[in-house]
């Protein structure tokens, strides 16, 4: 028999290892892995068919979505020479970042700079197939003209200074809604600085040095005028007939274009194009934004740039190399099949697996299509029987105003008499009813389909999909 004290270690040690047990069991109890969080997704449909199941390729593509990083990306733009930094990029992944967004840029130049415009895009927000974003500007907008002298006196930002960028306070309201609406359209911002102005004759315009001191020359015909509520389709210009074709000798100007019902006042002025002989050849675009809390941008802003269309192009000199962001993954779409290059942007499939497509849009008219009726830019594009082009890409009615009294469709079609009974047979003349040879192209004719934004949810990481019951208006597409 083994002594006393044999036993009582024996004893213990039972007893130690039957804790050890329970308590590892309580701690595994206790470690249980909580549940994945839910993912929110959003995919493409057509509204007739927006609670549908998803479908194979649907929870394919929410799947790799799912995966994709929900981080919000801030894509900057340097070039040679530039005296501006970007010093500190801050609160880009908040929640409310349209309110607290800061970009702060350094001088490092060795000249004061009396005014910067730049301009903060949202690239994947397309409503109605328009470009958005907004324009920030530093410094008085007298000395928004590099051809201009600055008074010493005027705000600058000297060499070593850095100046803080915040979006607007006017457009944040619309900005807010639409980021509750449509999240993940605004995951990708685009910024960059398109004019920088010494205050002496010298500065940059869009990536190149510029230098004004002696060949200011007098403001020429050929500014734009914008209105509240009155958008381009209505602007009628012919493009400046000084060796640039069908370009221009285009910079910009501080323009009100849009007025604030509520606060009864204007919003901040905007960029907006005008014709300068001491300018090179080059296009513009129009972004748009919303300025007093509704969900139309309706406010527009111009944006100048270099085109290889253009005499003269070289291509804008490249910073030194340095560490950048992945390029952004965009559609891509053929470039011989675009319409025109006034409104027409090129979207991603609506369809899994399907091809991006050129997406063409007008207020009030029909997308110029330069492939189907071709001539002269700004000019030619409409069917010349039933539309003119009113310069800016759409195809403006001749007629207005149909036989009946009634006001012609927005594809210039009045409407039909209903005949009287003759007894006939049918196909006119000859029989056999080949068709009518008047008959619009088929890009008059083709119906305006309507889109959404449809929510998915997972709440197994990503495995499986459920409708979330939110839809968000994407807008009216027509395929060409």
């Amino acid at each position: 028999m083994p002594p006393a004290k044999t036993i009582k270690l024996i004893l213990a040690l039972i007893i130690f290892g039957g804790l050890i047990v329970i308590v590892g069991a309580t701690v595994n109890r206790g470690t249980t892995a909580a549940p994945p969080a839910p993912i929110t997704r959003q995919i493409l449909r057509r509204k007739d068919k927006s609670k549908l199941p998803a479908s194979a390729a649907e929870i394919a593509e929410l799947r790799k979505k799912g995966q994709e990083k929900d981080k919000r990306e801030l894509k900057t733009r340097e070039f040679k020479d530039m005296p501006l930094k970007f010093h500190a990029i801050r609160n880009v992944d908040s929640e409310t970042w349209y309110k607290d967004l800061q970009i702060e840029v350094k001088n490092v130049g060795t000249k004061p700079i009396y005014f910067i415009l730049a301009y903060l895009e949202f690239p994947n927000h397309k409503p109605g197939g328009r470009d958005t974003g907004v324009s920030l500007t530093f410094g008085d907008l007298k000395n928004w003209d590099i051809g201009d002298q600055a008074d010493p006196q005027d705000q600058h930002l000297e060499p070593g200074q850095t100046y803080v960028f915040t979006i607007p306070e006017k457009t944040r309201p619309w900005l807010g809604k639409q980021h509750e609406r449509v999240p993940q359209e605004f995951k990708k911002l685009d910024f960059h600085i398109d004019i920088i102005s010494f205050g002496d004759g010298t500065g940059f315009e869009i990536g190149r040095p510029i230098d004004l001191r002696k060949t200011k020359q007098p403001d020429e015909a050929g500014s734009k005028k914008h209105h509240h509520k009155k958008l381009l389709n209505t602007s009628v210009r012919s493009p400046p007939q000084d060796g640039c074709g069908s370009c221009g000798r285009y910079t910009t100007r501080p323009a009100l274009t849009c007025f604030d019902p509520a606060a009864n006042e204007w919003c901040e002025p905007a960029p907006l194009i005008k014709v300068d002989s001491s300018r090179s050849c080059r296009l513009y675009r129009t972004i748009y934004k919303g300025c007093y809390g509704d969900d139309t941008p309706e406010c527009p802003e111009d944006v100048i740039y270099d085109s290889e269309a253009c005499p003269g192009y070289s291509p804008t000199p490249s910073p030194s190399p340095s560490p950048t962001p992945n390029p952004d993954v965009s559609p891509v779409c053929n470039p011989a099949t675009k319409p025109n290059n006034d409104n027409c942007n090129c979207v991603p499939p609506i369809v899994p697996g399907g091809e991006p497509f050129w997406y063409c849009f007008c207020s009030g008219g029909v997308p110029a299509d330069y492939i189907r009726f071709p001539g002269t830019i700004g000019w030619a594009g409409c069917d010349p029987n039933k539309s003119a082009n009113n310069h800016t890409g759409c195809c403006i009615c001749n007629q207005q105003q149909c036989p009946d009294g009634s006001t012609a469709t927005w594809n210039c079609e009045c409407p039909t008499p209903t005949p009287t009974p003759d007894g006939g047979g049918g196909g006119g003349e000859g029989g056999g009813g080949g068709g009518d040879p008047n008959s619009p192209p088929a890009a008059y004719t083709r119906e305006c389909i309507d889109y959404v934004w449809v929510h998915f949810v997972s709440y197994d990481g990503g495995q499986t999909w459920h409708y979330d019951d939110r839809e968000s208006y994407a807008g009216c597409y027509y395929i060409y």
